[in-house]
């Protein structure tokens, strides 16, 4: 893997492995590891001209399987469907919408849990605020969610890594109802319960070996 902006996913409903700009000279391609039959292969991606892999902060909606790309001041869909591996044809990046918020010197924080993207960290929002947008009916929720905290202090407004924590399974596929904050000086975990709009608790302090860049 040589790409500039390498990221890698586990699509665990379909045992496979996405890796996004993992080879410097097809940047858009999506390689493919299929856990099954341990196989790689790679998938043709297209992608409208201000859409830049490269530098783009992507998080993968688990439940439908669809990326979700922030790039400059857009947000961008790309729809895996059930593939574990490279199909004919090509797949294409699609914009969605103009995020409600400046993106300008933006590092985007990005968290899903119930089929909604967070935005964290954003430009001008203060600790504890999140901005949002709705999966399946793909807008930004207009305010500001704002999350207190049960206990504890509620998350910081700086950058950070996060994790979806899931649930426990009955006969289908339950979406993640919360989410993990990892800010980067590593000075606390905070788990965001987004029912409730509540983080449970921030005093567990992470080790600087998680805060690494590691997408969901």
């Amino acid at each position: 893997m040589n790409g500039n902006n390498t990221q890698c996913f586990l699509a665990q409903f379909y045992n496979a492995i996405y890796v996004l700009d993992g080879d410097s000279s097809t940047p858009n391609a999506v390689h493919i590891f299929n856990a099954k039959s341990k196989t790689w292969s790679i998938q043709s991606i297209s992608a409208p001209d201000h859409f830049d892999i490269t530098s783009a902060r992507v998080i993968l909606d688990h439940d439908t399987n669809v990326f979700f790309g922030l790039s400059g001041d857009n947000l961008y869909q790309l729809n895996m469907s059930d593939q574990v591996s490279a199909e004919s044809g090509t797949l294409k990046w699609q914009e969605v919408d103009k995020p409600n918020f400046k993106t300008d010197g933006y590092n985007p924080v990005m968290a899903i849990a119930d089929n909604h993207v967070f935005f964290l960290n954003v430009p001008g929002n203060r600790a504890g605020e999140a901005n949002i947008f709705v999966i399946h009916f793909a807008y930004f929720q207009p305010d500001v969610q704002t999350f207190k905290a049960k206990s504890g202090s509620v998350f910081p407004a700086t950058g950070g890594e996060t994790a979806s924590i899931w649930q426990a399974m009955g006969a289908s596929p339950s979406p993640q109802k919360s989410f993990a904050f990892f800010p980067d000086d590593g000075s606390a975990t905070y788990i965001v319960d987004v029912l409730v709009s509540f983080i449970l608790h921030g005093s567990f302090k992470c080790p600087r070996s998680l805060t690494s860049r590691h997408p969901e």
